[in-house]
């Protein structure tokens, strides 16, 4: 995937650069302007910590695509409220899907 996305590099209109580490046992101390997961999320155990760690990696208004692949149709995504927090509101997303069946 990373020689895939390198690839194209001069095609998107940003700045990339390609980091192939274990965010479950390395850490970094940089942000970013946007974090991009491809094909990886479910290798992941602890989902709720990586994405812990992906917030705390992202500079403010950094943003953060996931692609992934599964076995779901109808897949949805809406936002679903706001949630109120001392530093401000924060929206709540929704991601649903269904199982395809065997």
């Amino acid at each position: 995937m990373n020689r895939q996305l390198l690839a194209k590099a001069s095609t998107i209109a940003c700045e990339l650069e390609s980091l192939q580490l274990d965010l479950t046992t390395e850490t970094l101390e940089r942000r970013f302007a946007g974090i991009v997961s491809s094909m990886t999320m479910h290798h992941i155990a602890d989902i709720p910590a990586m994405f812990a760690r992906f917030r705390n990696l992202l500079l403010p208004d950094g943003f953060l695509a996931i692609a992934e692949e599964a076995d779901f149709r109808n897949v949805e995504c809406r936002r679903v409220g706001v949630v109120e927090k001392p530093r401000g509101q924060y929206p709540v997303f929704l991601l649903t899907a269904v199982h395809r069946a065997q």
